[in-house]
């Protein structure tokens, strides 16, 4: 670092001390310097650094003193870290030092351990605060420079002399795609990457860059050149890159810079002009109508190519010439007039036939022309600007035209169908009576615009996918929806077919509506849902083990909320007979709206006579308008007001042909006309009752079966009578106790055994007949005689029971 020369007038009239002791060496030093130990207590100081900290030149009077005493700034860590780094080279660091009513200073500390003595190090002051104040002046200057540079919409860096980038901003990282810590310190060419491939333009531009650098390092001239950088997208970015050299305040250069201007949008539309001017000029070129312009002077200045089919001339034997060195004398004179009056006037003239002479084709031709006035920029005109269209073909046409126009008006106007024949961008260009009526719009609206307005996909989706098609000669058949005038859509099945009427191609859309159509889809789809409801409905329904076990409450209940949701019906009931048919007994009803069943109402013959023999007579009452419906009349005042009932489905429970109940489906609401599939569904559901009264009247017989058995057990087993089941082949299969106490036999002498086996041997041959004669007349009776075990003759009367022999004493 360097120092300048102490110049303060107080040193000179210090006293000279040797430089061999401590207190003389550091006297002899410019800066305030100290001698202290390894704990920061001071040893010796010279005058200045007494000057400095006490403001008395006595050095004496900082001895014993701690140095982070005097600098606050300087923490014990810090003098510890200085310590342990100064052992082989001097440390620096600068630190505030403030003094009372003084403003404070900054000072460089440098630290050196002495060579000579082992704990002791020497302490140097350097009055840095002007450094200081330039340091942080500066650093304001910096970062306003960043903040600035950062700011403006352009991109700039600095290189120093090496080439590497010393400073970037956030456009030009942007630029780049890379963040400043990728750039700063490096040189264009260490992007180049010898892995991954690179776009051409980026290598170029990079490679370019360190010789813009070399040239303007060596030369110190300005570059400034337009640069294509592509964007991620694919689309090119254009930048004007100005960039000069960088120069010391020696005046020596010692890097570049650069300013990076994006001119992107400068770029696109000179692009665009050019574009223009060229589309304009084959526009005009490529017209088939004919289009020239004249000065006031009545020479040609300017000429497309069909004006020079008709003069039978080129471009450059037109341009500077006059209209009387092509036309007829008659013609070119009419012509004349007729532009001198757009000239005076500066007003464009009506579109007029005029006759023109085709040089090419030999012959007069009919032309719709029309002149406008060509003005400069102060609005004086200058000249005139001539379109003229050859419409003989045209002329010829109309007559033919004027003449089917009838018949095809006649035609397509009592077609039921809208009708509409438009071109290859949509524009309508005829339309039938019907498309007149169903969209609401007069024919003029109509013409007046696109099929787009009425179905907006017949642009964004079919003039891309379907008319090439159609033009190439196929005919579709699609399903779109118009829009009317009032808003509605009204969906049509249009067929499109090309039209081809003379060079022009269009397309013939012809709209059947379909909206009836769609509702009956719709309902059939409704229908399917319903009808697919329906029967998962009976499915549950018929795999309930209510119903197989003949829990006829609990089914009710679960059949009567299932249908109450499935049909959203209000309320569904199960009623029962009883009393010889003469009540009917309400054992369930679902109500929908709050979700809970009811039961317990009655309804007697007495009362509703006429409606019992209609429900035992009918399979089924739809009471569409149950309120005025003569079958159910006598519901109303006591039963279907009092629950707000509008409609009404009944149908009988039959159980063997006979009525034992009804299923009853009640709406509240506006009236409900029962559908067939809800009637078919209603009786599929009273057969479902019908099952479950079924197995409920044949559980209980069961029961009633398994009462009796028990009671005759009981009979039997305590009977005094020999009594005995035998099977058809006359195994004894069953006997009573006192068959074994009477015959003597116990059980495995009699179970098992054939019952020939106890019959007296002389009386077998008679049993065998018996037996026989039993199973042809079981009515009848036969004695055998039997043996017990001790041999006593018993006899025996005999009845044959179904599928069984039973004897009986």
């Amino acid at each position: 670092m360097n120092r300048k020369p102490n110049r303060n007038p107080r040193n000179t009239n210090r006293k000279t001390r040797s430089p061999s002791t401590p207190i003389g060496f550091l006297e002899c030093l410019p800066e305030p310097a100290i001698l202290t130990n390894s704990a920061g207590t001071i040893m010796h100081s010279n005058s200045l650094a007494a000057q400095l900290f006490l403001g008395t030149p006595l050095p004496g009077k900082l001895k014993d003193c701690c140095i982070t005493e005097l600098i606050p700034s300087l923490s014990p860590n810090e003098w510890e870290s200085l310590k342990s780094n100064c052992e082989k080279r001097a440390v620096a660091t600068h630190l505030e030092l403030r003094k009372p009513g003084a403003e404070p200073l900054w000072i460089e500390l440098l630290i050196q351990k002495t060579p000579r003595k082992k704990d002791a190090y020497l302490v140097l002051f350097h009055d840095c605060t002007e450094h200081h104040k330039l340091k942080v002046t500066l650093s304001q200057s910096l970062t306003l420079y960043k903040s600035l540079v950062e700011q403006i919409p352009a991109g700039v860096f600095r290189k120093d002399l090496d080439g590497c980038y010393v400073y970037v901003n956030e456009w030009f990282c942007n630029l780049r795609g890379l963040e400043p810590s990728e750039i700063i310190g490096k040189r264009p060419s260490d992007f180049l990457s010898a892995v991954e491939p690179m776009d051409p333009r980026i290598e170029h531009l990079l490679l370019q860059g360190e010789e813009d650098h070399k040239y303007i390092v060596k030369t110190g001239q300005w570059i400034v050149r337009e640069e294509e950088y592509p964007e991620r997208e694919g689309k090119p970015r254009w930048v004007l890159s100005v960039k000069t050299p960088v120069y010391a305040p020696d005046g020596k250069i010692i890097g570049s810079q650069g300013l990076l201007f994006d001119i992107t949008n400068t770029k696109r539309v000179e692009a665009a002009i050019r574009k223009q001017q060229a589309f304009l000029s084959i526009v005009l070129d490529n017209l088939p109508a004919v289009v020239f312009a004249k000065d006031l002077n009545g020479r040609y200045i300017l000429t497309n190519h069909a004006h020079q089919a008709v003069l039978g001339a080129t471009k450059e034997e037109i341009l500077g010439k006059t209209g009387f060195d092509f036309h007829p004398p008659n013609l070119a004179r009419a012509y004349q007039q007729e532009e001198e009056l757009v000239i005076k006037t500066g007003q464009a003239s009506v579109p007029k036939e005029e006759l023109a002479f085709n040089h090419t084709l030999g012959e007069y031709r009919w032309h719709l022309t029309s002149r406008i006035p060509l003005k400069d920029e102060s609005g004086q005109v200058c000249g005139v600007l001539g379109i003229s269209l050859d419409v003989t073909d045209r002329k010829k046409t109309i007559e033919a035209l004027e003449k089917s126009e009838a018949r095809y008006r006649t035609l397509i106007d009592h077609v039921a169908d809208i009708v509409l024949l438009h071109d290859l961008m949509g524009r309508i260009v005829d339309v039938n009576r019907r498309a007149i009526e169903l969209l609401g719009y007069d024919r003029n609206e109509l013409l007046n615009m696109s099929i787009g307005n009425l179905c907006p996909e017949c642009l964004s989706h079919d003039k891309v996918e379907l008319w090439p098609k159609i033009v190439a000669g196929e005919t579709l058949l699609l399903e779109r929806s118009f829009k009317t005038k009032s808003g509605n859509f009204i969906p049509m099945e249009l067929r499109l077919a090309p039209v081809a009427l003379q060079e022009y191609q269009l397309i013939l859309s012809v709209g059947r509506d379909i909206t009836q159509r769609k509702k009956e889809e719709q309902a059939r789809v409704k229908s399917q849902e319903k009808r697919q409801l329906m029967l998962e409905t009976l499915r549950e329904l018929a795999m309930s083990q209510n119903l197989t076990e003949g829990h006829i409450l609990e089914f009710s209940k679960e059949l009567t909320e299932s249908v109450s949701k499935c049909l959203n019906i209000e309320r569904v009931g199960v009623w029962l007979f009883e009393e010889n048919a003469t009540k009917l007994i309400n054992i369930d009803t679902y109500i929908l709206s709050s979700g809970v069943h009811t039961s317990g109402e009655v309804l007697t013959e007495s009362e509703f006579r006429p409606e019992f023999e209609t429900l035992k007579t009918s399979l089924y009452v739809d009471a569409d308008d149950a309120l005025n419906d003569p079958r159910v009349a006598g519901y109303v005042p006591g039963y279907l007001t009092k629950h707000g009932i509008t409609s009404m489905l009944d149908v009988g429970i039959r159980l063997k042909g006979q009525p034992v109940g009804v299923l009853c489906f009640e709406h509240v609401g506006p009236q409900r006309k029962w559908e067939s599939e809800e009637i078919d569904f209603a009786c599929q559901l009273a057969d479902q009752l019908a099952l479950a009264l079924m197995h409920y009247h044949r559980r209980e017989a069961e029961r009633a079966l398994r009462e009796n058995e028990a009671r005759f057990r009981m009979l039997v087993e305590y009977s005094n009578d020999i009594i005995a089941i035998i099977n058809s082949q006359g195994i004894v299969r069953y006997y009573c106790p006192s068959t074994a106490r009477i015959l003597g036999y116990n059980a495995t002498e009699i179970l098992g055994k054939n019952v020939l086996d106890i019959v007296h041997p002389e009386d077998r041959d008679k049993a065998i007949e018996g037996i026989a004669l039993l199973q042809k007349d079981p009515e009848k009776t036969v004695r055998i005689e039997t043996r017990s075990n001790t041999r006593t003759v018993l006899g025996e009367s005999w009845k044959l029971l179904p599928d069984k022999f039973q004897g009986k004493r």
